[in-house]
């Protein structure tokens, strides 16, 4: 990659970074304390409920990329009550993630953002798990932290992986269909915690971890 290229992108992601914190000082003058505080994480914690919901409903595949779709025919299509689904639609419009149609009423559509779901989707189903299972963890950091107390036994939590984050991780990419042998690379993957999970589900696989030497260096090997 030609050195201007390098240039243009650290420009760009700059740029990208700035606007961004420019977005978060903007809201916190428009928000009250409490809102960012407190109203903000409800909403961060509804937004991850709803997205897994639309991820195992697969809503956004039954939701016609053109014209819309009412609400009523759309849970009799996903053979879902009516009355659990409308909710979940309700809070997926006021984050952006679909859009209620103008033209019909009690009709939704597409927009940018949940038309590009189904093509994320194992991200998108990585990420929700990974969520899922640090927010419980999560929630005892400040416990297992205390160092009045240091250090403290590691708080047990139910796993239904088994203590191998690898079983989530194979329900969102199916690697058994590239047939025993091949090999996977997991690009930007620091110390290989994902690609040592993977492996340990598909061991005919082979699996290489690429990362920066910088990052390399702060890590551990894994053995």
């Amino acid at each position: 990659m030609a050195a201007s290229t390098l240039s243009l992108n650290r420009i760009a992601v700059e740029a990208r970074s700035e606007l961004i914190e420019a977005r978060n000082n903007l809201l916190a003058l428009a928000q009250s304390l409490v809102d960012t505080l407190l109203v903000d994480l409800k909403i961060i914690i509804f937004t991850m409920a709803v997205l897994r919901a639309i991820y195992q409903l697969n809503i956004a595949e039954a939701v016609p990329l053109n014209g819309s779709i009412s609400i009523t025919d759309l849970a009799a299509q996903m053979e879902v009550h009516l009355d659990g689904l409308r909710p979940i639609l309700r809070f997926a419009f006021t984050q952006g993630i679909f859009s209620e149609a103008t033209a019909h009423a009690d009709h939704m559509e597409h927009n940018a953002i949940s038309a590009a779901i189904p093509s994320i989707k194992p991200i998108l189903w990585t990420c929700l798990i990974k969520t899922m299972r640090i927010t419980p963890s999560s929630l005892h950091f400040a416990d297992s932290t205390s160092l009045k107390n240091w250090p403290r036994p590691p708080v047990t939590l139910a796993d239904p992986s088994n203590g191998n984050p690898g079983t989530f991780l194979a329900m969102a990419f199916d690697l058994a269909r590239l047939g025993d042998e091949a090999v996977v690379v997991e690009v930007g993957g620091v110390n290989g915690h994902n690609s040592v999970s993977l492996a340990k589900v598909f061991p005919s696989l082979k699996f290489v971890v690429q990362d920066t030497r910088r990052t390399s260096s702060l890590l551990w090997t894994w053995s």
